[in-house]
């Protein structure tokens, strides 16, 4: 099976109150902390064994949440995979941060309950244009411009 499925996914962190941490201190908490899930274009081993996904194409680190655009094998489901990256990410980082064990006392971990996600490619004007063109060239492939 051929496939290219890209996503652009963004999580947030529960701790938005700037009373309780300051924004150098969450920089310091998501910089230092996710750095051993990603090594290059490659996902750490927890994500390749439990998933197919052999790469990733970039992170993004904010303040407050992170946004990764990788590959998911079609197999899967794109909110399965979110949650294995939630839940690997919060224990490495409450096991590195101590005070996230303190202050997220309840199973929830570091990550907000929801996430944004959307797809990555080629957009409408060339997949109409692709419909369209079925059946006029028996020779070879459809040449579009990507």
């Amino acid at each position: 099976m051929v496939w290219k499925w890209k996503y652009r996914m963004a999580a947030c962190g529960i701790f938005r109150d700037k009373k309780t941490h300051t924004q150098k201190r969450f920089e310091v908490f998501f910089n230092n902390g996710l750095e051993r899930f990603f090594d290059g274009n490659r996902l750490a081993p927890e994500f390749i064994d439990v998933f197919s996904i052999k790469e990733y194409i970039a992170i993004g680190i904010d303040v407050d949440h992170v946004h990764i655009h990788m590959m998911i094998p079609p197999k899967y489901s794109v909110s399965e995979v979110v949650d294995i990256i939630k839940t690997n990410t919060s224990g490495a980082l409450k096991a590195k941060f101590g005070f996230l064990s303190k202050t997220c006392w309840d199973k929830r971990g570091i990550w907000g309950k929801g996430f944004f996600v959307s797809t990555v490619g080629i957009n409408e004007r060339i997949i109409r244009k692709y419909v369209e063109m079925q059946g006029e060239e028996d020779t070879g492939q459809a040449k579009l411009e990507f």
